[in-house]
């Protein structure tokens, strides 16, 4: 069934923020399918109303969870499957991906055109990545007050209690799906950026580089994984 709306999906269009776009299909069955895939894997799941700043969060975790760039349809409604939770939550693993997509751009006709797209790409990540932490920041203090507030509502029901740590844990799980998939472009970029210097090095590599450094900070463990670190220095002056 997920495979047939997955289908049905990609004849649809695209939405707000080039998303696939809601008809009667993915609007009235992917959230019953959401709902049943959370209850299988056990995972909580709330029905609270969301803040203002718990849904600009998702709107700026979807530039991190979906594919970085168009390959096709098909594959493009199934990353929304897993954003809307129909799909287990998975990161590729071919680091090769964003190196393909440089050189076979027509667009690119010489490599300082890839290196700028590289390091215009990473900055792009960079900028937006703040911008995430910065809602995750009230986000976060918010949940915080959220907890605390157990202790003083009057007449609180268990039910009321697991809702509210729900979407806590929702938030938390967000925000290390994003890091997780931060992490993984950064491998992208990295092996991008060494096979362009194997081709030709030039001077739009040291931007490149830079970028690419200020932005593995932000690349932090999650769930035990090492984060990507401060690389060795690919190219220096």
């Amino acid at each position: 069934m997920c495979c047939l709306l997955a289908l049905t999906g990609c004849g649809s269009g695209t939405g707000d923020f080039g998303r696939v776009k809601t008809d009667y299909l993915t609007g009235t069955y992917w959230p019953l399918l959401s709902q049943a895939a959370i209850a299988y894997r056990g995972e909580p799941e709330s029905w609270g109303a969301t803040t203002d700043d718990e849904r600009e969060l998702r709107d700026r975790a979807w530039h991190f969870l979906m594919p970085q760039f168009a390959q096709n349809k098909f594959d493009d409604t199934l990353a929304e499957m897993r954003v809307q939770r129909i799909l287990p939550s998975i990161t590729g693993t071919n680091r090769e991906i964003y190196l393909n997509m440089l050189l076979s751009d027509a667009a690119f006709r010489s490599l300082a055109s890839r290196y700028r797209r590289l390091a215009e790409d990473i900055e792009a990540d960079r900028v937006l990545i703040g911008q995430f932490h910065a809602v995750y920041a009230r986000v976060k203090e918010a949940d915080r007050i959220r907890e605390r507030s157990f202790a003083f509502v009057t007449d609180i029901t268990p039910g009321e209690v697991d809702d509210a740590r729900a979407r806590i844990y929702e938030n938390v799980m967000l925000e290390q799906w994003v890091h997780r998939d931060l992490c993984y472009r950064i491998e992208m970029y990295r092996y991008a950026l060494e096979r362009l210097v194997l081709m030709g090095p030039m001077r739009e590599a040291i931007y490149a580089e830079q970028g690419l450094k200020a932005l593995a900070i932000e690349c932090q463990p999650v769930s035990g994984r090492i984060g990507y670190g401060a690389p060795r220095p690919l190219i220096t002056k």
